[in-house]
């Protein structure tokens, strides 16, 4: 939450805002530096593009 706005944080937990592949290796990364072993996964991916 320190990293990000406090209102990006709270629309990511309740899922009104989709999470970015950027933020989504930082979340990953905090759980390897805890010693966490194994796989973080998300609930969906959706890809899509910017016109």
């Amino acid at each position: 939450m320190g990293k990000h706005c406090r209102t990006y944080y709270y629309e990511y937990r309740r899922g009104e805002r989709l999470i970015p592949l950027a933020v989504q290796e930082e979340v990953r990364g905090f759980f390897r530096e805890a010693y966490w072993n194994e796989e973080v996964h998300f609930d969906s991916y959706i890809e899509y593009y910017e016109w």
